[in-house]
């Protein structure tokens, strides 16, 4: 089975991921709850293998879950631009996010943690600058959508930031 700590962060990522899908939704949008979520519960169902996301959604496809697979297939890495429609699969990238274990974190503290941890590596450090990038990016239609910051709108959810 998976270790604890991952299903724990898996909880959070999903309830974190259906407060953001429902404020899109309350504000006019048209997500997918009930897939935002059940994908969040299980994104890192491979985890403790290389290429964890492949993986996963391989495994996910065999199982006959295909809308699912291909969002855990691009749960680390997205190139959303500012201008395509907010989907499912960017609702769990930012999620996965703004949950550190099971602490909520904002984008700033999840990329400089990483860049602290990784950032002497250039090959890693391109990729959290664009993971990074890509995060704000979908946090940024995601307040602009609903209207609210991304605390306010975990707050109003009844998902307490946290410090770490």
């Amino acid at each position: 089975g998976l270790p604890g700590p991952l299903i724990h962060h898996c909880r959070r990522v999903a309830s974190v991921a259906a407060a953001l899908a429902r404020a899109v939704n309350d504000s006019g949008g048209s997500l997918d709850v009930h897939l935002v979520q059940s994908t969040a519960r299980i994104h890192d169902v491979a985890r403790v293998e290389k290429n964890h996301a492949a993986v996963g959604a391989r495994l996910l496809n065999a199982m006959g879950f295909p809308a699912m697979a291909a969002l855990v297939a691009i749960h680390m890495d997205i190139r959303p631009s500012q201008d395509s429609p907010l989907d499912e699969a960017q609702i769990v990238y930012l999620a996965d996010k703004l949950v550190a274990g099971t602490t909520l974190v904002s984008l700033k503290q999840r990329f400089d943690a990483k860049l602290k941890k990784y950032g002497n590596d250039p090959k890693a450090s391109a990729e959290i600058d664009q993971r990074q990038r890509a995060a704000l990016t979908i946090q940024s239609k995601v307040e602009h959508l609903s209207g609210q910051t991304i605390g306010q709108l975990l707050n109003t959810a009844g998902i307490i930031r946290r410090q770490p």
